[in-house]
């Protein structure tokens, strides 16, 4: 299963910011900062993201912490390959006048 391109863009900041490997601290209103959303956006992000398995969440008093899952880490990869597949073809000319 594929992402939608806003949660694929949302999961790719998440690893930005640290949780591609290990649990780090994310609100919702510094991922909404970053991706320029409303916090109620991220949230449900976050939400549908969680209930997806591509992310774990755990609640804490000081905040969020949040790692992304092997489903949300093949998706990373999975975008990567197609990405670099794009870009192996011919290389482009460049014409200098």
């Amino acid at each position: 299963m594929s992402l939608k391109p806003a949660l694929w863009f949302t999961l790719y900041k998440l690893a930005e910011l640290g949780a591609y490997d290990k649990f780090s601290k994310v609100s919702s209103t510094k991922l909404a900062r970053e991706l320029s959303i409303s916090q109620q956006t991220a949230s449900k992000r976050l939400i549908s993201l969680e209930e997806d398995g591509y992310i774990e969440r755990k609640i804490s008093p000081r905040g969020s912490l949040i790692k992304i899952m092997d489903n949300g880490i093949n998706e990373l990869r999975r975008v990567y390959v197609n990405l670099q597949l794009l870009t192996r073809g011919s290389p482009m000319e460049i014409t200098f006048e």
